[in-house]
């Protein structure tokens, strides 16, 4: 299977590795899988999973995900004054509080949300 990019620092997986990682959260997880778990939103929460793996998944929705959390990235960067070629590696990013890799979800939680309000108009 085609590896994936390892955009802001997020660990590569290839589709077979992440299909069973989800098998292994889904089944083996007795919080997730709704045959193992007594709690009444544990279908639900099933289903969020199922939901996030199809998406992961195909290919074409995977690339628009990795292209926002790179847009993400930019904005963070540039947030900071701090060059587009940063790398993760880089002291000024080690250093910043809170840490980068936090800033970088949180950023990349809004561009999704942002993106998604701008999909149902």
């Amino acid at each position: 299977m085609k590896s994936r990019n390892n955009i802001a620092n997020f660990p590569c997986v290839c589709d077979s590795d992440f299909s069973s990682d989800y098998v292994l959260k889904a089944n083996h997880v007795p919080v997730i899988h709704p045959d193992k778990c007594p709690h009444e939103r544990a279908p639900e929460a099933f289903d969020t999973l199922k939901k996030a793996e199809s998406e992961l998944l195909d290919e074409k929705r995977r690339e628009e995900l990795d292209a926002m959390i790179k847009q993400a990235r930019t904005m963070l960067l540039k947030e900071h004054s701090l060059p587009l070629n940063t790398t993760d590696d880089d002291p000024k990013l080690q250093s910043l509080i809170p840490p980068f890799k936090q800033q970088l979800r949180a950023k990349s939680k809004e561009v999704l949300i942002d993106e998604e309000v701008r999909r149902r108009k």
